[in-house]
């Protein structure tokens, strides 16, 4: 999945109300907020990434060596059986969580 992909999925489950405008290439998430728009890029926010596993009760774990580079993983057990579990793997902890997260919407669309 690509980036504009998985924000766009976390934004649905989050219930975000966003407002998507392209400015030259580029694609801008945003809630209506008092101030304007505010940007919702939980792929770079760690607050915004850090609510979908508040919200969803994600399981977060430690790094494991593959390839070598580092990767994290986050989990949602779907029934509370291991082999239920929707997961989310990445580079840092957010593309982890949101990855998870874009899965899990995806599943639920």
């Amino acid at each position: 999945m690509d980036d504009l992909t998985i924000t766009r999925l976390c934004a649905e489950a989050m219930g975000v109300s966003v407002h998507e405008y392209q400015d030259g290439s580029l694609y801008h998430f945003g809630g209506l907020c008092e101030g304007g728009i505010e940007d919702y890029d939980p792929l770079h926010d760690d607050a915004q990434s850090m609510a979908l596993v508040k919200k969803f009760d994600l399981s977060i774990w430690g790094k494991s060596y593959s390839a070598g580079e580092w990767k994290y993983h986050a989990e949602f057990c779907v029934s509370g059986e291991a082999s239920d579990a929707i997961l989310g793997h990445g580079l840092t902890h957010n593309r982890a969580i949101c990855e998870c997260v874009a899965q899990m919407q995806k599943e639920n669309n």
